[in-house]
């Protein structure tokens, strides 16, 4: 494989990591969001108790409706909760993989360059060699004369 191929092949590879990062991203602010809305939801029956300590007996009818609907709510919310946790998880093991296959074409290209700059060594130092010699020939063909 060419040098520009597996530099095509990187660029590609750190296009889909960067791409399962920004899926994270919103993934995360989702589940940022459910949360919220999660304490939200608990801040508001706790307001709701307080009200109903001082309240009458016809507010108290009304008050078990209320439970029973926020009770449906928070079911709601954590089965949102929940889904978003396995969606991130699904991402997680994404990301990873992407992030190996990324690392496993920045290694190949490393231990390529580092084989071509040992190979680039070798040879410079095969013509400085034969440069050495020939000079040493040359001086002492002179002196020969």
């Amino acid at each position: 494989m060419a040098g520009a191929e597996i530099e095509t092949l990187i660029r590609l590879r750190k296009f889909e990591v960067d791409e399962h990062h920004r899926k994270m991203a919103v993934l995360l602010r989702r589940e940022e969001a459910v949360i919220r809305g999660l304490d939200a939801l608990k801040e508001e029956k706790e307001a709701e108790t307080n009200f109903m300590q001082s309240a009458g007996v016809w507010e108290g009818i009304t008050f078990a409706a209320y439970l029973e609907h926020w009770e449906l709510r928070n079911q709601q919310f954590i089965g949102a909760l929940r889904r978003i946790r396995g969606d991130i998880e699904k991402v997680r093991d994404e990301l990873s993989d992407a992030y190996r296959r990324l690392k496993t074409f920045e290694i190949t290209k490393e231990n390529r360059d580092i084989e071509e700059n040992r190979e680039e060594s070798r040879l410079e130092q095969i013509d400085l060699d034969e440069m050495g010699l020939d000079l040493y020939r040359r001086k002492n063909d002179v002196r020969l004369l």
